[in-house]
């Protein structure tokens, strides 16, 4: 009984200090929102940066819903390139994947089960830094 009382104490410790970091990254002054989704594309949690929200995408009442509606389309993208990767080489697996376009820029952070989605305001060309790394796809 008591094995399962600290267990199941380390399991909300673990849920809350997943929900803070969620919070802090979904806080950024450069992300839109956030969502977290299982394999199976159940939307396990989403995160709004209300400062963005407020700020630029007044008058739109379905604003709740479209990070889950949006991340559904990056999360089939996600899964198509891992099972690109997986087919290439049976060993290895995506564990990031950055999706940009002139408005969004998406960034996927893969794990077993679970899948992050960010969604960020894009850095202007001449605001961005320099770098060797092409983004996987550019839109």
């Amino acid at each position: 009984r008591r094995c399962v009382q600290e267990t199941v104490s380390r399991l909300i410790m673990k849920a809350n200090d997943v929900q803070e970091r969620t919070k802090r990254i979904a806080d950024h002054d450069s992300v839109k929102w956030l969502v977290i989704a299982d394999g199976s594309e159940k939307i396990l949690q989403t995160e709004v940066n209300q400062k963005i929200l407020l700020a630029g995408e007044k008058g739109k009442e379905d604003e709740k819903k479209q990070p889950n509606i949006i991340a559904k389309h990056v999360l089939n993208i996600a899964k198509k390139a891992r099972s690109t990767v997986k087919e290439l080489d049976p060993t290895n697996d995506l564990t990031f994947l950055r999706v940009k376009s002139q408005s969004n820029d998406f960034m996927v952070a893969t794990d077993k089960d679970y899948f992050l989605i960010v969604n960020q305001i894009p850095q202007k060309s001449e605001d961005a830094p320099k770098s060797q790394f092409l983004s996987l796809i550019h839109i």
